[in-house]
């Protein structure tokens, strides 16, 4: 099991901390249940049989995405409401990343944090004012969630100084 599980962490391009994430133990846990259930109902399977195909996986992944695309909205839409802030985050893991968290007080008087978008960097952009609101535009706009900064018409969203969105005109073009 020991080497099944480190070349699937090297082959698999994953962080050695995998072996610790809940989420990836609870995997385990629930793979070991169906298997030893369909031991005990006298159903032989191998793992192959067991694990989804890629296809059902990743239409899992995009439904669940459209789910959550529906609540980002939302939350987008309470923080035009209530206002709030924007924070960026840079990491490097290889790669650069932008992570852009939004924050904002609900209607409940509840802190509310979410994750608009967590992208990697083009390797040649430079970390300038203007790529990176491009960057957050065109992210952004791949979730539909443009839609909704175009239609603010009172509030600008800034961030480190310069507008992520700024209504243009009447027709919110």
């Amino acid at each position: 099991m020991m080497d099944n599980l480190t070349k699937f962490v090297v082959t698999a391009n994953l962080s050695m901390s995998v072996v610790e994430n809940p989420t990836f133990l609870s995997f385990l846990e629930s793979f070991q249940n169906l298997a030893i259930d369909n031991s005990q109902n006298g159903i032989p399977k191998t793992p192959k049989d067991l694990i989804p195909s890629k296809r059902t996986v990743k239409n899992r992944i995009l439904d669940d995405m459209e789910k959550l695309k529906g609540d980002l909205l939302q939350h987008i839409q309470q923080l035009n409401d209530n206002g709030g802030s924007l924070t960026l985050d840079f990491c490097k893991n290889g790669v650069d990343y932008l992570a852009v968290t939004a924050h904002y007080i609900s209607d409940a008087w509840e802190k509310i944090n979410f994750i608009i978008l967590f992208s990697p960097l083009p390797g040649t952009m430079k970390k300038t004012t203007n790529n990176i609101q491009q960057l957050i535009l065109e992210d952004l706009s791949k979730y539909g969630t443009l839609k909704t900064y175009r239609s603010m018409e009172r509030r600008n969203i800034t961030i480190f100084g310069f507008k992520l969105y700024e209504e243009q005109n009447a027709s919110g073009i």
